[in-house]
């Protein structure tokens, strides 16, 4: 992924959103978007008292926020299935060319222009809130070079990329406690200006860096924001399981079983052995045996100087990647 997206990658992920909203058109399962206006309002109401804390007004301005966009957000736009999250680290490249997507964990049924306005939002502002229009301009050129807007996509993008940033806003300050961004103000004290002739609205980037080689006090940190992540959500009732753990991970392996051994000789074996031993040990309410018991014709040391072995052997991959 890339911390500094250029003009040319945004170009990229015009063309890759294009081909992912046209790919999935005839695709026939739904789910809602929880994190829409509706969603958003439910997670206002959860914070409301606490807003002010994060910034001074915001808890007015995130009201404002709402009023105007339960008037003015569009319907009866062109929907399908959408990412809802793609922020430049869930797209990776190899020098300029996209080479994959990934984390769709929000995916889910919405307006394909929303997908859009989420896309301009999080790739097409400098480090100082810079509207690039370029970078928009290549982004929107290359999706519709694939995918052409209606007319009525066209007029609803500034309110959609008005929601986008509201949403983000509003997600972050439900994170109790974490730093989130917040929208500017200009000196007249409005939140809303224009860029290009259009509605924009501005929020502040967080500070601070990722990074790649996490020392023992990168990690301690890290402990003490899951273990309070972890409390903050202890009351929250919705679920969804995860697709993700040892079931996810068999129907993954069926899928590409047979070419396994392409990437490694062995790999293919490794998995099974390794999936057996998960399906007889993994922790459940109904099979509390504990989570190290070694399997009984191989011991783990084996499986470990084995993995250790074909990773070794293999092509350098992200440790992202599926």
């Amino acid at each position: 992924s890339v911390s500094r997206p250029t003009p040319e990658h945004c170009a990229e992920l015009g063309t890759a959103l294009a081909k992912m909203h046209l790919a999935g058109s005839d695709y026939r399962q739904t789910r809602k978007n929880t994190l829409s206006l509706e969603g958003w309002q439910k997670l206002f109401d959860r914070i409301t008292d606490k807003a002010d804390e994060i910034s001074e007004g915001l808890s007015g301005l995130i009201a404002e926020e709402l009023d105007f966009l339960n008037a003015n957000w569009p319907h009866n736009l062109p929907s399908g299935i959408i990412h809802a999250d793609l922020f430049p680290d869930n797209v990776f490249f190899l020098g300029q060319r996209l080479s994959g997507l990934i984390d769709f964990y929000f995916a889910c049924n919405d307006a394909l222009a929303y997908d859009i306005a989420i896309c301009m939002n999080a790739w097409c502002f400098e480090a100082h809130n810079e509207f690039n229009i370029t970078k928009a301009r290549q982004l929107l050129g290359h999706y519709t070079r694939l995918r052409p807007l209606t007319s009525d996509e066209g007029r609803a993008l500034p309110v959609l990329c008005r929601g986008a940033a509201d949403g983000d806003v509003i997600k972050k300050g439900d994170e109790c406690g974490l730093s989130c961004p917040t929208p500017l103000r200009d000196l007249k004290g409005s939140h809303l200006n224009e860029l290009a002739g259009r509605p924009a609205a501005l929020v502040t980037f967080l500070d601070g860096i990722s990074v790649s080689r996490p020392t023992p006090e990168h990690c301690a940190e890290l402990g003490t924001a899951l273990a309070e992540m972890y409390l903050a959500g202890g009351d929250f009732k919705q679920c969804r399981e995860n697709a993700l753990s040892l079931k996810g991970w068999q129907r993954l392996y069926d899928r590409v079983s047979g070419k396994a051994d392409e990437i490694s000789g062995g790999l293919s074996g490794l998995i099974e052995q390794e999936l057996e031993y998960l399906n007889a040990n993994w922790w459940s309410r109904r099979n509390n045996r504990g989570f190290f018991r070694p399997p009984e014709n191989r011991s783990r040391e084996r499986l470990h100087r084995d993995r250790k072995h074909i990773l070794q052997s293999s092509p350098r991959t992200s440790r992202n990647s599926g």
